[in-house]
């Protein structure tokens, strides 16, 4: 594959709408939940608490869900330059930047961790989401940006195998100032 050839990664419009009827399902069952501990132990009872919790956060992910299904820009560009992910940065990442590629599963989740440069780390803009994202996977044990691979339409392995092998040929290709 080129160097130059610019590779276009799209949301997958049917898995999208697929976590979006899933957040719309566990919204109702919050519903339930909360409507039945109220009702059988009153306001102020575990359950009730439980029940507005699940409500707000499935409700924020089919809100989330529901504005990713409707973006119509590429999720991902696999660039001459580097990576553009804008849910992580609004910048390209650059090939030379990037030192390694982890492949993680948690709770059945699958995403790709770019492991980066320290400096290149430091440096890189983060978008409000990227930085929620990186300070929520920190927690988990992750230190760099993750790319999940939920509602894309291209397997996790296959952008994986695409970042690895421009990561490589970047590094094989002499730079211009040697």
């Amino acid at each position: 594959m080129a160097l130059n050839e610019t590779i276009k990664i799209r949301r997958s419009p049917a898995k999208m709408l697929l976590l979006v009827f899933g957040a719309v399902a566990f919204v109702l069952v919050g519903i339930w939940i909360g409507y039945t501990a109220y009702i059988e132990e009153g306001p102020g009872s575990f359950g009730l608490f439980i029940g507005i919790v699940s409500v707000l956060f499935f409700g924020f992910c089919g809100v989330v869900g529901v504005v990713k299904l409707l973006d119509r820009r590429d999720a991902l560009q696999i660039g001459p330059d580097g990576l553009f992910a804008p849910d992580i940065s609004p910048a390209v990442i650059a090939w030379t930047d990037i030192r390694g590629v982890r492949l993680l599963e948690i709770k059945k989740q699958r995403m790709i961790e770019l492991v980066l440069d320290v400096e290149a780390h430091r440096r890189l803009p983060r978008s409000r989401f990227g930085r929620f994202l990186e300070n929520a996977n920190r927690s988990l044990g992750i230190e760099g940006p993750c790319i999940a691979g939920s509602g894309l339409d291209r397997s996790v392995d296959e952008i994986a195998d695409l970042i690895v092998e421009r990561v490589q040929q970047a590094q094989e290709t002499p730079s211009p100032t040697a």
